[in-house]
């Protein structure tokens, strides 16, 4: 019996996988996969029309080119075992009504996925949003679920004219916010682009809960919406349901009615990173309904417009949110929260020409806000009669909070309004304002400490 060196036998098998197949119609490709169960490639350089189901095994990879791929009709599936190359162009052509889960399975390995696969054109003209429907749907049932949004070309857009549904964890990934842009076309004021849900289930054991979907990003984009016939700015960039473990990453909202939406009951743990709100209608980033837990964290963000920046609702209730590096800009108000936050950080923020207040706290009846730091943050609103920080009582409690640090660029006005002052309770010290007669607070409430806070003519301490 002759011996053969492992050496020509790793050569024999790596030619025999380097020396592609070429198939160009069904008949072709289903005597290749009947051939041989050897590991090797097959090349698909036409349009192949299925007409029964067809398997692909995990020993074939699958080499689609340009002008190659699959027709898929009603009733008919195609399962992918093994991996699958392609570039940027459609290789997929799938029946209308005929939705993804029906006609691909299988576990497919791949690179990254692109909407392009589908039928997706990114010129800013074609409907794009049944290829970018069919290509989320595809990646959500595969382990490597990557879907990239290559760069458009100057002035042009991924074209949307429906809501895109995502319901499991997927990263989507474009080119960055100059260079990937998705556009909706024809939405309401409260339609969404991105619509990210996880249903909730109730169970007798547990109680009602939402299944856990963990771990998913979107980064390097834009989503945007054209105004309404009357002019007016809609549509909603994201809403996110009970997804936790969310990175958005450098994505921008732009003339949109809001940025982002988070509400539901497990929405934790979720990471804003470079976000840009910009010429946005209402807010920026909204807390809406939220009953998810805490471990929310905001870094570097931009708020430009709007009537509010970010905004905390009187029906939430966070455990834990930070907000680091933050930018409020040329908006009514920069930052509002209305409803329960039990310990919240803002920290080396940034406000600029805000029109009403900087940052609101006005808990409303039967919430509160405690353990609240306000600090090394630079103040600066847009009028002589405004105050930076505004502290309301009325109806909900503001407990345990520290303004330290801060600097602030007012004119005439004092840093803090503080009203229904009985049901307030904190410190304010080291502050700094670039005036010479302006003041913290125009008037001591019982329960705050003032300490070693300045203005440009000296000591500013109303009470130690």
């Amino acid at each position: 019996m002759k011996s053969i060196s492992i050496l020509s036998f790793l050569l024999c098998f790596s030619l025999a996988v380097a020396q592609p197949h070429r198939v160009s119609n069904c008949s072709q490709l289903i005597a290749q996969l009947r051939e041989s169960e050897q590991e090797r490639s097959i090349t698909i350089d036409k349009k192949i029309h299925l007409e029964a189901n067809c398997l692909i095994p995990r020993n074939i990879h699958l080499n689609i080119e340009k002008g190659g791929g699959f027709i898929l009709e009603k009733g008919v599936s195609l399962t992918i075992l093994g991996n699958l190359s392609a570039g940027i162009y459609q290789i997929f052509e799938l029946a209308p009504n005929l939705s993804c889960v029906d006609a691909i399975k299988g576990d497919v390995l791949f690179d990254k996925a692109y909407p392009h696969w589908f039928g997706a054109k990114g010129d800013g003209t074609n409907d794009d949003t049944r290829a970018i429907q069919l290509a989320v749907d595809f990646v959500s049932n595969q382990k490597n679920s990557v879907l990239y949004f290559p760069a458009n070309r100057k002035y042009q857009s991924y074209l949307i004219s429906k809501t895109i549904k995502i319901r499991k964890a997927i990263d989507i990934i474009g080119a960055g916010i100059e260079r990937t842009t998705i556009i909706a076309k024809g939405f309401d004021q409260k339609d969404v682009l991105f619509d990210y849900y996880s249903e909730v289930i109730a169970d007798d054991t547990f109680g009602t809960y939402a299944p856990v979907v963990e771990h998913l990003k979107i980064t390097g984009l834009t989503l945007r919406s054209l105004p309404s016939k009357s002019g007016t700015k809609v549509g909603i960039g994201i809403k996110n349901t009970n997804f936790s473990y969310f990175l958005m990453e450098e994505v921008r909202f732009y003339d949109l009615y809001i940025g982002s939406i988070s509400t539901g009951i497990r929405t934790y743990s979720n990471t804003w990173d470079r976000v840009v709100c910009y010429g946005i209608e209402r807010t920026g980033i909204l807390f809406e309904n939220f009953k998810g837990g805490g471990h929310l964290n905001l870094f570097n963000c931009t708020f430009q417009g709007g009537q509010y920046g970010f905004l905390i609702d009187s029906t939430s209730n966070i455990s834990g949110i930070s907000l680091y590096g933050c930018n409020f800009e040329k908006g009514n108000t920069g930052l509002f929260v209305a409803g329960t936050v039990l310990a919240m950080n803002i920290n080396g923020c940034r406000t600029e020409g805000n029109l009403s207040t900087d940052f609101h706290f006005f808990p409303s009846k039967g919430n509160y806000i405690t353990s609240l730091n306000i600090q090394t943050n630079y103040l600066q609103t847009n009028s002589a009669g405004s105050s930076s920080l505004v502290f309301n009582g009325s109806q909900g409690q503001i407990l345990g909070f520290e303004v330290t640090g801060n600097y602030a660029a007012v004119a005439e006005k004092h840093l803090i309004d503080f009203h229904s002052a009985d049901q307030i309770k904190g410190h304010v010290r080291n502050n700094f304002l670039q005036s010479l007669t302006g003041k913290i607070s125009a008037n001591t409430p019982p329960l705050v400490a003032f300490e070693a806070n300045l203005n440009e003519s000296g000591r500013l301490d109303q009470r130690k």
